[in-house]
């Protein structure tokens, strides 16, 4: 399969995540929960551009920046919903993590301006592409932390019999879901760092290496969240199974 075939379908099927836990959130009034669907939403849809507008065939020209306009701004979206995800799901009293969020979010909004008045997002993109990349790992990052501090701690609730084994679990998942998308984008950030090129025209090995690596870990992220939020029943009785 092509990279990009496979890139694409990965981003449907990362969209298609964001746009269930949307439907999910809307139904049980949990707007923190629908966040993380604007996330995924915002990542599978924002990726794509990034995906093609680097081929000449599809895109040249104005086309091409209007693409990766959109793009990057779609990313930036689902990035400062991961923001206020993580400062609504684990903090939402704290003056520090609210700070943190509407910060991350004020410094993504920036750097979408910089970005269009600096490159005119041109592809790939320059400096600040890469610091970009950088801020949304920060959202991460801060994610996967929090998620690990929960985890540990809902173990041992668990052990005690104070919580239920599923919920505790989604800690887990989520630890791998932050996991596989911060691994994703440090494949990105490395690749722009290096500048290796990915381009139509670059090697096939190394496209396919940086690529194919970056997607994967992405999808191994969207399953871990599926499992999160929508568990089969017979992982939740496996789980239930394994505390008895």
């Amino acid at each position: 399969m092509h990279t990009p075939v496979f890139g694409l379908l990965v981003c449907l099927l990362l969209g298609a995540l964001g746009v269930r836990i949307l439907l999910r959130s809307r139904a049980s009034g949990t707007p923190t929960e629908g966040l993380v669907g604007i996330y995924f939403v915002g990542i599978g849809l924002g990726s794509v551009p990034a995906l093609l507008a680097g081929n000449p065939q599809l895109f040249s020209g104005t086309s091409s920046r209007v693409a990766m306009a959109f793009g990057h701004l779609v990313l930036s979206l689902g990035f400062g919903a991961l923001y206020l995800f993580v400062w609504r799901c684990f903090g939402t009293h704290s003056l520090v993590r609210r700070s943190a969020a509407l910060g991350g979010c004020a410094v993504l909004a920036l750097l979408y301006v910089i970005q269009a008045v600096a490159e005119n997002f041109v592809p790939p993109g320059g400096a600040v592409v890469r610091v970009t990349a950088v801020v949304r790992a920060g959202a991460l990052i801060w994610a996967l932390g929090e998620s690990l501090r929960y985890w540990l701690m809902m173990r041992r609730r668990v052990e005690l019999g104070l919580t239920d084994a599923v919920i505790a679990n989604r800690f887990l998942l989520w630890c791998l879901w932050m996991g596989g998308m911060l691994g994703a984008i440090g494949v990105v950030i490395l690749t722009r760092f290096l500048e290796i090129d990915i381009g139509p025209e670059a090697a096939l090995a190394p496209r396919l290496m940086i690529v194919g690596s970056t997607l994967g870990l992405a999808l191994l992220g969207g399953l871990s969240l599926w499992f999160a939020f929508f568990p089969p029943h017979w992982y939740a009785e496996r789980l239930h199974a394994r505390r008895s």
